[in-house]
């Protein structure tokens, strides 16, 4: 519940806000509340899009990292259809 609470970052923190989405996504589907979670998962989708892709997280590219993201948060909803698609195509 506190995840959910949190509010959305700036837009010039295009990483973080991309990492809120991933968060609330999985906060959402741990509640059953999988419909939404589904949402939350284009809506993440969308947001790594913007990361631009030489941005780096630590010793990583941001990119590949918030690619794990979209996998654990598919499993997050095993059912679904996102869990079929290349993430960020």
């Amino acid at each position: 519940d506190d995840m959910l609470d949190v509010p959305e970052p700036p837009e010039n923190f295009p990483i973080a806000r991309a990492m809120w989405h991933y968060s609330r996504g999985v906060a959402l589907a741990a509640k059953g509340k999988v419909n939404y979670a589904r949402e939350e998962q284009k809506t993440f989708r969308d947001a790594v899009r913007k990361v631009p892709e030489d941005a780096t997280f630590g010793n990583n590219k941001a990119v590949d990292l918030l690619a794990t993201f979209m996998l654990k948060l598919c499993r997050a909803n095993t059912n679904s259809w996102f869990a079929t698609e290349t993430p960020f195509t």
